[in-house]
């Protein structure tokens, strides 16, 4: 079975911090996607909807590994537990606070 990647940046980095793993996913044969996360800040608190609303727009089908990097990891239980395209998919969670 062919899990998907879901890497999962800080909005306060942005995506870069990944690219370079996904690349190594991709070149290897999996699926590896980056959702971008620069503007889930711009609007009043709290954040978690919005990135929630980006992660699912992004979201592989099939298994799924949700890798959270940095302060994604706060939100990494909200995207698992409210995310139509995660809710109830195989996850690992490897992040921070997981």
């Amino acid at each position: 079975m062919d899990v998907g990647f879901l890497l999962v940046h800080s909005p306060s980095v942005g995506p870069s911090t990944w690219t370079p793993v996904a690349e190594t996913l991709r070149a290897r044969g999996h699926t590896a996607v980056v959702p971008r996360l620069t503007g889930v800040t711009a609007g009043p608190p709290p954040y978690w909807p919005r990135v929630v609303s980006e992660v699912t727009a992004s979201a592989p089908r099939g298994p799924l590994a949700v890798v959270a990097h940095s302060n994604a990891g706060l939100c990494h239980r909200h995207v698992t537990r409210f995310s139509p395209s995660t809710a109830g998919r195989p996850s690992i969670n490897r992040s921070a606070d997981g």
